[in-house]
């Protein structure tokens, strides 16, 4: 589901610090490598607006999906 500037709820959750809700979204297949029109990841945005532990969840969970990834296409 994409909002405005092709937004997802998942970026907006990161912008915003909800720890929680980014985990929740996560857990339900939420797109890690969507980017907004501005071309900013989640994790991007968490970082930007200052919640180091939003971006920090976001990169291990990014990293875990790129090595399954990587394990499953061998």
């Amino acid at each position: 589901m994409l909002g405005v500037r092709n937004r997802t709820p998942l970026h907006t959750a990161a912008q915003r610090g909800h720890l929680e809700i980014v985990k929740l979204l996560v857990d339900y297949g939420a797109d890690l490598t969507a980017t907004t029109f501005f071309g900013s990841t989640a994790e991007k945005l968490a970082e930007k607006y200052h919640h180091p532990a939003v971006a920090a969840f976001l990169k291990a969970a990014r990293m875990r999906q790129d090595k399954g990834s990587k394990s499953s296409a061998e």
